[in-house]
């Protein structure tokens, strides 16, 4: 993940979310 910038970071983990709901 190095060199993402804090935008990236955002949307990849937004997608990870979305993708692979977490269950609390």
């Amino acid at each position: 993940l190095a060199g993402l910038t804090d935008q990236q970071l955002r949307d990849f983990f937004a997608y990870l979310r979305i993708a692979q709901p977490i269950r609390n």
